[in-house]
């Protein structure tokens, strides 16, 4: 059966997601490294923030890709190898000894020695080898195609990394804030409870709504962690923050070109073909034009038995039974052929599903950090107004410590949504 000749990778990553919890408001930052107390962190390269351009520049310098390129530079050693096959080839052989003689009275031992040329020129195949550098081309072709899909592939993966990093420092970030505004309540609170503003159950409440928070950051500060660890495996060096990702490769719904999973495809079919016509050739007969030449030399003697012989011939061959070899090997051929058409097809069925799910998504992504943003604007504008009336006593503390929690939840949910339409940007690259 025809081999396989590139790898269809076709599994939808999930987008990052972690789950928003608290509130306050979030500031972009590119440069600013992430506060958290002691998580352990591996050697940093940079102390600034990398960009996630960098990230990828990274990336494709990753050891898995050098696999793909090995493939390719294996494919072009085959097609030299098959171009090469075209050509007649020159062969020389040469050998030396002692040789003992007795011939009526007159013996002795004398040197001898030959020396050798032999041409072989194939001039009829059938096609086998016409068809042999075609297969090794398309072979080529094909291992280029799945290295650029690799490439993009590790493009990808080094973005979501990177993005997944962001994600992962911003919601340490936005935790973070929240704590510091949940310890300045507690203060403020206990402050009030020594002249009798407040109640022993509002303290409470507030020193548990902290407790909580400080829990919820270890979680956060130890997923950071993991995260960082993701993107060393991932990008192949350690990174301590990371700019924002943005909001990724701008591509144009529609325009786009051919695949390189589609364009390996296709010539997954036309490499088939050449072994098909390779198989084929074996019903025809082969002619060869062969040439010898050699020379004879005796040396220590006056005899004279040195002599030299060339000739020139051309050989016919044909194969009259096989026992059936040759037809299962072309049915087998044929065979390989029809599946790699049938993969092309399903080929593109596949990548253009990819892109209609990756258009989708990133319109939706879209969609919710337009949305995310008013509401994180909107939760701002709440606090400061029930800040100043639970200082007037018109609204409760608890109140304002629901409204932090939703405060942290709109921030929150803008990191991840501007995470996602990052994400889905430069997913929609992959497949365009």
């Amino acid at each position: 059966m025809f081999p396989r000749i590139f790898t269809l990778l076709l599994t939808t990553t999930a987008l990052p997601v972690l789950a928003a919890e608290t509130l306050s408001p979030t500031v972009v930052s590119n440069t600013a490294p992430v506060s958290t107390t002691t998580p352990a962190r591996a050697a940093t390269v940079k102390t600034e923030a990398r960009t996630i351009d960098q990230s990828i520049a990274l990336a494709l310098k990753h050891p898995t890709l050098m696999s793909s390129e090995a493939r390719r530079q294996q494919a072009q050693s085959n097609l030299s190898v098959a171009k090469a096959n075209r050509w007649f080839t020159l062969s020389g052989d040469a050998e030396a000894g002692v040789q003992h003689y007795d011939d009526e009275g007159n013996s002795g031992s004398a040197g001898v020695g030959a020396i050798g040329l032999s041409l072989n020129q194939p001039l009829i195949d059938g096609g086998r080898r016409r068809g042999a550098v075609h297969t090794a081309a398309e072979g080529l072709a094909a291992a280029s195609e799945n290295l650029a899909w690799q490439q993009r592939q590790r493009s990808y993966i080094a973005a979501q990394t990177h993005i997944n990093l962001w994600l992962a420092q911003e919601l340490v970030r936005n935790n973070a804030d929240n704590v510091a505004q949940l310890e300045n309540i507690v203060t403020e609170v206990r402050a009030r409870l020594t002249h009798a503003e407040s109640t022993v159950t509002e303290l409470a409440e507030a020193e548990s709504r902290l407790a909580t928070a400080r829990a919820i950051q270890a979680e956060r500060i130890t997923a950071l962690g993991a995260a960082q660890a993701s993107y060393l495996r991932d990008v192949g060096e350690t990174a301590t923050t990371v700019a924002a990702p943005g909001e990724g490769p701008q591509e144009e719904v529609g325009s786009y070109g051919l695949h390189p999973l589609v364009q390996a495809a296709q010539h997954a079919v036309e490499q088939a073909e050449g072994i098909y016509r390779q198989r084929k050739a074996g019903n025809w007969p082969t002619l060869d034009l062969r040439g010898r030449g050699s020379h004879n030399a005796f040396a220590g003697t006056t005899r004279e038995e040195d002599a030299s012989n060339a000739q020139l011939t051309l050989n016919l061959g044909y194969t009259f039974i096989d026992n059936g070899a040759t037809r299962g090997e072309i049915a087998a051929a044929k065979a390989a052929k029809t599946e790699a058409t049938s993969e092309l097809e399903n080929t593109k069925l596949e990548v253009e599903a990819a892109r209609l799910n990756a258009e989708a998504t990133s319109m939706e992504a879209s969609r919710r950090v337009q949305e995310s943003d008013r509401a994180r604007a909107q939760t701002a504008k709440v606090i400061g107004s029930l800040t100043e009336e639970v200082k007037q006593g018109n609204r409760t503390l608890r109140d304002l410590l629901d409204a932090r929690r939703d405060q942290l939840a709109s921030a929150n949910a803008w990191s991840q949504a501007y995470a996602n339409r990052a994400l889905s940007n430069y997913d929609l690259a992959r497949w365009k």
